[in-house]
């Protein structure tokens, strides 16, 4: 009886690592625990182990952490014109120069600003950054601007210029956190 009971918690920490589930754990517990004492063959057994193991793990769906709708979603939800709310932070003060701040995102990837220097140009392209669920907004080729909210009538994002092509000119390294509205 020892050596039984010795095999069932060995074999219970061996699946317990392989499916690290706590479910899928605890029904192998309880299979083990009520179907292996009436096993007489261990052929069967494996067997029933592993269709087990099988429909469990073919019963898990992958999570697809896109947001619903995608691009075309993210993209007519951006496409407005956006004031602050809020005033426009850079390095946790507020930035007068955005005071009269206004951008314009158009649906075939164009922009138009108007006082969003040094993040944004008068005009220019926009993108989304590949690989990020359509919540980094490339500017130009150089600076991102990583949403952080978007809903129909907000967009919360921040903008890191550390040097190199992100910063515009010296002086202007730091990141700008902006908290738009849809402009009435």
């Amino acid at each position: 009886m020892i050596e039984h009971s010795f095999k069932t918690y060995v074999m219970n920490v061996i699946l317990y690592k392989l499916f690290s589930k706590y479910y899928i754990f605890l029904l192998i517990i309880v299979f083990t625990k009520f179907f292996i004492p009436y096993m007489k063959n261990k052929l069967n057994l494996i067997a029933i182990i592993l269709f087990s193991s099988f429909i469990l793990l073919s019963g898990c769906k992958k999570v697809d952490d896109k947001p619903p709708g995608g691009e075309d979603q993210q993209r007519a939800r951006l496409s407005k014109t956006w004031m602050p709310e809020t005033p426009v932070t850079y390095d946790g003060g507020a930035d007068s120069r955005f005071a009269s701040f206004e951008v314009t995102f158009n649906s075939n990837g164009t922009y138009t600003a108007q006082n969003g220097y040094p993040v944004f140009r008068n005009s220019g392209n926009w993108a989304f950054k590949p690989d990020t669920n359509f919540s980094t907004l490339i500017l130009d080729g150089g600076p991102e601007f990583v949403i952080t909210s978007l809903t129909d009538t907000k967009l919360a994002g921040t903008v890191d210029l550390q040097g190199g092509a992100n910063a515009r000119t010296t002086g202007v390294d730091g990141v700008y956190v902006f908290n738009l509205v849809v402009k009435p």
